[in-house]
């Protein structure tokens, strides 16, 4: 028994057979899932975004075409979500579209400060009722207060606890700020942020690798057409669905600033993507020009193409 009698007594506890070992996930994966990717294009006017709708409960079932990855925060801001415990993004989008309603605009600053602060709430809410309850506290205040005196040399064992408990999620923030500038945002555990907008474009999940590559391999930049973006954005998301977790069906939301510096947000229409895809699998995608095989086959005897090579 790990804790002292007195100490279950003094919380009312049970004798639980492991009370120090990590929380068990809700989904209890070790990988990251989905992917969304997010870009600043057309001189810096327009936003593309684009995810899969697949759900991933690892050896429990799966499905495609399920959820909608992307949520309004504000009539200006978007957010997409990835990771292997979807549940815990609506808190989170929800505390954020609580703060940011009601004004007609926002600064990138303030969005960014309101969505890390409803991250971290959610995490504390997370910490405190799965660990820290479990000791008989009610929030950190009290644990930090008293939990050092009651639980002593164990005290550490259970902020390791509380440190291992994360939201399993990561947001990507797309919008446009007070003066109509479009912005990327990535909020990731434990509520740290980071900002995308030099570089143009961004994605998380289990598919970013191959969206990211996809991406740089045709040099995507902000100032990029708002045309060839969106075809560079769903070749990226096609292009990643050979990776675990990453479903094949897809939405796509185009952001642009239109008359009064209002946003208009559209998304494409499965008949559009449709043949987006089909232009890409036709086209796009890398393969093999004709004739390669037979021109390398037949020079594997030229002593031009190919050296006499000697192991030894």
């Amino acid at each position: 028994m790990l804790v002292h009698p007195l100490l279950r007594t003094r919380f009312h506890l049970p004798p639980p057979k492991r009370p120090f070992s990590p929380p068990v996930k809700h989904l209890c994966y070790t990988w990251k899932v989905t992917v969304c990717v997010a870009a600043i294009c057309d001189q810096r006017r327009s936003l593309v975004l684009a995810t899969d709708q697949m759900i991933d409960f690892g050896s429990q079932f799966s499905g495609d075409g399920i959820v909608l990855k992307l949520s309004g925060i504000h009539s200006h801001w978007v957010a997409m979500f990835a990771g292997f415990d979807p549940t815990q993004a609506q808190p989170v989008l929800r505390g954020a579209w609580d703060r940011l309603d009601g004004v007609e605009r926002h600064s990138l600053d303030a969005v960014e400060r309101v969505v890390v602060e409803a991250y971290r709430n959610r995490l504390r809410r997370q910490q405190i009722d799965s660990v820290i309850s479990q000791y008989g506290f009610d929030d950190f205040e009290s644990f930090k207060k008293e939990g050092r005196e009651m639980l002593g040399r164990y005290f550490s064992t259970v902020q390791k606890r509380i440190e291992s408990v994360s939201l399993n999620c990561d947001l990507l923030i797309g919008g446009f700020d007070d003066h109509g500038t479009p912005h990327l945002l990535k909020v990731e555990h434990p509520g740290v942020s980071g900002h995308y907008d030099m570089l143009g474009f961004a994605a998380i999940g289990s598919g970013a690798d191959a969206t990211n590559n996809s991406l740089a391999f045709h040099s995507f930049n902000n100032r990029i057409s708002l045309g060839l973006a969106i075809y560079y954005i769903c070749a990226a998301k096609f292009m990643s669905e050979g990776t675990h977790g990453v479903g094949k069906n897809t939405s796509v939301v185009v952001g642009r600033i239109v008359d009064n510096n209002k946003v208009r947000w559209v998304e494409m229409s499965d008949l559009k993507l449709k043949e987006m895809r089909q232009i890409w699998e036709d086209k796009g995608r890398p393969r093999a020009p004709d004739g390669i095989e037979k021109s390398i086959a037949d020079s594997i005897e030229d002593d031009s193409a190919f050296r006499l090579l000697f192991m030894r």
